[in-house]
């Protein structure tokens, strides 16, 4: 009687470390992405006493195993590319080095001379400025008084006709947008009207940046008189 208890259970170890290789292989295939037998693993997970979460847990597990091997797998040849880019790089720099002396002396010249250059157009730009400051000619400075008050007004109203083309913008957009939204032309009049102003607008900036840049041409033409008195 006791040699047959040992042989049932013996048999029953026998059937369960089969079932649980069985279950093993299983979960790497589905892991892996291998189709399996729906039957034959609810048999097997009948067998073990388990659910469908269990082996959809495990399964996970070993896919993101199976995904972290891929991973590690690519170090290899991510070494040998590392490897090829620092050896170029220390080529490059070994081959730098007989010329890193001469190339940096050569920028410490350009530097100082173009530092030197740069001062001065500084002064000379500050003489032609003096020159201007300077300048006792009456009718030329009333001129420039005149000029630059020109100047000031108009720069006023470039910003005034900016604004307002800008608002009708906005006005034309919206007319626009509520007009297709309602798809029912009761908005027509408004996209007419806010385009016209639009329109307008533009029309007048114009007309004052010309004004501007002849009266910039004309201050720059007084300026340059005054400097030369």
């Amino acid at each position: 009687m006791l040699n047959l208890l040992t042989k049932i259970h013996d048999a029953a170890r026998g059937r369960r470390a089969n079932a649980e290789a069985r279950y093993t292989a299983a979960v790497r295939e589905a892991a892996e992405g291998k189709e399996l037998d729906p039957d034959d693993v609810l048999e097997l997970l009948l067998e073990l006493d388990r659910g469908p979460e269990q082996f959809a847990a495990d399964t996970q597990a070993i896919a993101n195993r199976l995904e972290l091997q891929a991973k590690l797998d690519t170090v290899p040849a991510l070494k040998n590319e590392f490897a090829k880019y620092e050896k170029e790089t220390a080529d490059r720099i070994a081959a730098f080095k007989p010329i890193e002396k001469e190339y940096y002396e050569r920028m410490r010249f350009l530097q100082f001379h173009r530092d030197r250059v740069e001062k001065q157009i500084r002064e000379a730009e500050g003489a032609k400025q003096e020159l201007y400051r300077s300048c006792r000619d009456p009718e030329l400075l009333a001129r420039a008084s005149t000029i630059r008050g020109a100047i000031d007004d108009l720069a006023q109203q470039q910003q005034q006709w900016r604004k307002r083309i800008e608002d009708n913008r906005a006005a034309l957009e919206t007319a626009t947008a509520r007009n297709e939204r309602t798809n029912t032309g009761l908005y027509a009049e408004d996209i007419a009207n806010a385009r016209f102003r639009l329109e307008n607008a533009t029309s007048k900036l114009a007309e004052l940046n010309a004004q501007m840049a002849r009266l910039v041409a004309a201050m720059e033409a007084n300026d340059e008189a005054m400097r030369k008195v």
